[in-house]
């Protein structure tokens, strides 16, 4: 009776142990199975990995051409090269041989070479296009402008105003072109954005970055193509006084501000006057003050000139840069 017992005790103990040894077997089999596809995944991602480096090695020694046209015409991505390098400081004559010394570097070859004119054409393209039209309905005038913006190959067309105007003169129209930005800029600078991005918008920011204007051939049409480029130009010449007066040392530039508020004050006849002036109107005089003041130093200005085809649907300003007196 008790070798029966144990027996079965030992049995039991047996059976057991069959269970442990099983489980454990189990998990040496799954430890195994991970292990094996790890070692699999890695040698697949080592040869993959050599096989790149391989073709990698192949390509670099083999030079490939890249080509800036495409179907005859250069592409987005060459013209917009061509101004990101302009943008840098490179002359437009020498654009298209740095494409083709950047290329070599990389160990790739351009055959075509960027001309000076299509450089100039492409930095049309860039900035801002400017344009606008009108119309007559029941007598009324209404006029509407909208801006071209071009950023590397993107392109966003923005209406900025629409508004029923008394005369339809070119003088009338920039005029109005004016008054619309002017209250584009107050109301971003009242605006939360603003004040976020701590980000300024004049009107001089806008004749800045204006490349192009696209007019139709009617005669208030390029007559107004011309009052604008000659307002872009005075534009351009202030601002560069401004920086040239800004590089200046801080007594002359004292001595600058002070005689401006000392010609302010003898145009409006005193301080007596001056004091009544609201807050709007000394601004309004300083500011002619200062343009005044930047307009008068001799500075080197690209002045955007018109294209020989005169100014037209699709023409605009060409750079060419000389010193204004």
């Amino acid at each position: 009776m008790q070798s029966q017992i144990r027996m079965r005790h030992l049995l039991d103990q047996s059976s057991a142990e069959a269970a442990r040894l099983k489980s454990l077997l189990h998990d040496s089999r799954q430890k195994t199975r991970t292990i094996q596809m790890q070692n699999l995944r890695s040698r697949r991602s080592r040869d993959k990995a050599r096989a790149k480096a391989q073709k990698a090695i192949e390509l670099s020694k083999t030079k490939i051409c890249w080509s800036l046209r495409k179907g005859g015409a250069y592409t987005a991505d060459a013209r917009a090269m061509a101004r990101a390098l302009v943008g840098a400081g490179c002359s437009q004559e020498k654009v298209g041989e740095m494409i083709q010394y950047i290329a070599r570097m990389a160990g790739r070859s351009v055959k075509q070479k960027m001309s000076r004119r299509t450089v100039q054409r492409a930095l049309m393209e860039g900035g801002v296009a400017l344009s606008t039209d009108a119309t007559t309905v029941r007598g009324e005038n209404y006029e509407s402008g909208h801006v071209m913006i071009n950023k590397g190959t993107t392109h966003k067309m923005r209406i900025f105003s629409m508004t029923s105007t008394v005369s339809h003169s070119s003088e009338a129209q920039l005029a109005n072109i004016k008054f619309q930005i002017t209250a584009i800029s107050t109301l971003y600078k009242q605006c939360p954005l603003a004040k976020r991005s701590k980000l300024n918008f004049e009107l001089h920011d806008f004749a800045r970055v204006v490349k192009t204007m696209g007019a139709d051939h009617a005669a208030d049409a390029k007559k107004l193509g011309r009052l604008f480029e000659s307002w872009r130009n005075e534009t351009s010449r202030i601002l560069l006084g401004y920086e040239e007066i800004q590089r200046m040392e801080p007594p002359k530039i004292v001595e600058i501000v002070r005689e401006i508020a000392a010609k302010n004050l003898e145009e409006v006849g005193g301080t007596e006057a001056w004091s009544k002036l609201s807050d709007d109107q000394k601004d309004t005089l300083t500011k002619s003050s200062m343009d005044r003041v930047g307009h008068g130093y001799r500075v080197h200005v690209r002045v955007w000139t018109r294209g020989s085809a005169g100014f037209g649907y699709g023409s605009g300003f060409l750079t060419r840069r000389h010193t204004v007196d």
